[in-house]
């Protein structure tokens, strides 16, 4: 799927609306075939940290390379072809996944809160719709897993990276420069609408077909599983609802659904646990698996 992409590399956009991201990978954009591989490569690693946030007994494919194969294919979306900062914050939304879901089953889990809003903090600093993420820890407060003081330590846990860069810029004179880029982007959030790219429409619909009726059939027989699982797909759902709200937010708006895949690989990972011939879903599924391929082709 991503031959085509190393055949006919795209050229990385020289600005990204992102004055971070362009600040410390902008000289990129002169490399597409470096970018592509960047890309690429932190595509795979994100696949491998999803796959262990999903390594637990109760699940009967963790042994497997499924949730891995399944973030691959479901990231191969066809805005995702260079290194850009949607792709950098897949990679840390993968990794704060990994801890995210261990925050409710663990009592001293002031580390795991306070590093899964050093992550985000990260993301936000490189690809500002991601400051949405931070809503999560909201939802843990009101769902009765948090005390105010643990929301202390996330806002802490965010602000630690931004400060440190705040600092950095400030020594290097570049602050006021990037607060002046910056400013129209953090002040007021410029709404995106779809375009009208008809390919990207079919595809991006497709998967969210599948997604909608993955989350439905899982909610569907939540109250069978066990405590654990009930909590990660709950998890999972925010993170769901916190991406499609920033996609309105984003610069691109398909280039951004496709953070989707992150927490798509856990509830459909739960979905094929169940012993359950195969459905609507399994074969709309595999239907997207294919057109993504064919649409990558097309692309030369």
């Amino acid at each position: 799927m991503w031959f085509p992409r190393f055949y006919a590399p795209q050229m990385m956009p020289a600005d990204y609306q992102q004055p971070f991201f362009d600040l410390c990978f902008g000289g990129l954009s002169q490399f597409p075939y470096i970018s592509t591989g960047i890309a690429l490569l932190l595509l795979l690693v994100a696949a491998f940290v999803a796959q262990q946030s999903l390594h637990f007994d109760r699940l009967r494919i963790s042994g497997h390379n499924f949730p891995a194969l399944l973030l691959v294919v479901l990231s191969a979306t066809p805005h995702v072809a260079v290194f850009s900062p949607v792709i950098f914050t897949a990679l840390i939304l993968a990794a704060a996944l990994l801890l995210v879901f261990r925050i409710p089953e663990t009592l001293q889990n002031d580390h795991l809160i306070f590093f899964t809003a050093f992550f985000f903090g990260i993301a936000t600093l490189f690809y500002l719709p991601a400051v949405f993420l931070m809503a999560i820890f909201i939802a843990f407060y009101f769902s009765g897993y948090f005390s105010s003081q643990k929301t202390v330590i996330a806002l802490l846990g965010f602000l630690l990276p931004v400060i440190w860069a705040a600092a950095g810029l400030y020594l290097s004179s570049h602050l006021w420069l990037l607060i002046e880029q910056w400013q129209k982007h953090f002040f007021v959030f410029s709404y995106s609408q779809p375009d009208s790219d008809i390919p990207s429409f079919v595809v991006m619909s497709l998967l969210v077909l599948v997604y909608i009726s993955m989350i439905f059939r899982i909610l569907s027989k939540l109250s069978e599983r066990t405590a654990i699982i009930r909590r990660r797909i709950t998890i999972s759902v925010y993170l769901t609802l916190l991406i499609v709200v920033g996609a309105f937010f984003s610069y691109n708006f398909y280039e951004h659904l496709s953070l989707l895949s992150v927490p798509m690989v856990a509830l459909i990972s739960y979905y094929y646990n169940e012993d359950a011939e195969a459905s609507w879903g399994d074969y709309t599924l595999l239907g997207c698996f294919v057109a993504l391929v064919i649409y990558s082709f097309l692309q030369l």
